[in-house]
């Protein structure tokens, strides 16, 4: 039982640590309250409701920020794609709360659309370097959902062990 006990010291220490991840998001502006609606949309029909919702919108971010940079990397830059993606990354990153992405699209977005070729080089750095402080955020969070999860169903198993 002594071997139990220290399990669950290391996984609620563990669990501390990614709680504290979670809100140091909060407080450097990586992500605003609009991730707690996301996280209000979980229910007990779908669980895993707020990991999908992660999983889908990094594959659209690492997918749209790819395609941004070859076009802005081509002979001649595609403005006009360039605009409509970081529009888009910019809609999909407020819905989940990344905040700091947003605002880097949308500053992307101006110099896109003013066809300022240097700007769109300045903003497009920025924004792979907000998404990728919002994507180690959020794969932490995701961590800690999931070690949440897993840790019920192990504590079950192993109170129906004891019984």
């Amino acid at each position: 039982m002594r071997d139990q006990w220290i399990i669950w010291k290391n996984f609620e220490n563990n669990k501390l640590e990614r709680a504290c991840d979670h809100h140091a998001c909060y407080l450097q502006g990586i992500l605003d309250s609009q991730f707690h609606s996301v996280q209000a949309l979980k229910t007990e029909e779908n669980p895993h409701f707020v990991l999908e919702t992660v999983t889908v919108f990094c594959n659209d971010a690492d997918n749209g920020i790819a395609q941004m940079t070859r076009y802005l990397e081509g002979p001649v830059v595609d403005f006009t794609n360039l605009t409509g993606l970081s529009h888009f990354l910019r809609g999909s990153s407020s819905s989940i709360g990344g905040i700091r992405v947003a605002l880097a699209c949308r500053d992307l977005r101006r110099a896109s659309e003013a066809n300022n070729k240097q700007g769109c080089i300045e903003g497009m750095a920025r924004l792979k370097h907000e998404y990728n402080s919002l994507k180690e955020g959020l794969n932490n969070i995701s961590q800690y959902m999931l070690c949440d999860t897993l840790s019920c169903l192990y504590w079950i198993r192993l109170y129906k062990c004891v019984l």
